[in-house]
């Protein structure tokens, strides 16, 4: 899929459509956390020059598509639907190859799944949810709230 694009990869996973009212992924979320995703990594990384692709995960195209991204600051993007894996690839795909992982659904079960079988070593975000119940309660200690950081 990219044999060429050496860059730092960042995987955001969406989820709409039946998850309605139940911790979905909102466009307004995404795109506050797009908005201020260079100098989030920037400052997260400690790096100035590093190069960014973006793999958005979902399955909703249309929806992926409506994101407000500056493209002049992404590598390149990616929409994982268009790969046409299977759940079970794309979870093996996420732990392969994201160097870090961003939630914008932390109630799903798919998201959390990609989070939980990422390497160690790599970051995972996630914007957190109140519902009937905290997101929070659904996370490792270790995953970082994305909350206040942009």
């Amino acid at each position: 899929m990219f044999s060429n694009d050496t860059s730092y990869k960042i995987c955001v996973h969406t989820r709409v459509g039946d998850f309605k009212g139940n911790g979905e992924t909102k466009i307004e979320e995404i795109n506050r956390v797009m908005e201020s995703l260079q100098k989030f990594l920037k400052n997260y990384l400690r790096q100035n020059n590093a190069k960014f692709s973006l793999l958005l995960f979902g399955t909703d195209l249309k929806f992926l598509k409506t994101i407000k991204i500056n493209k002049s600051k992404i590598n390149k993007i990616y929409f994982i639907l268009e790969a046409n894996m299977t759940r079970g690839e794309e979870l093996n795909f996420a732990s392969q190859n994201c160097d870090i992982f961003i939630s914008t659904a932390p109630t799903s079960t798919f998201a959390f799944w990609m989070a939980y079988l990422m390497p160690e070593n790599r970051p995972i975000f996630y914007i957190p949810k109140q519902y009937p119940y905290d997101s929070k309660q659904m996370i490792r200690q270790n995953w970082i709230s994305i909350e206040g950081m942009n």
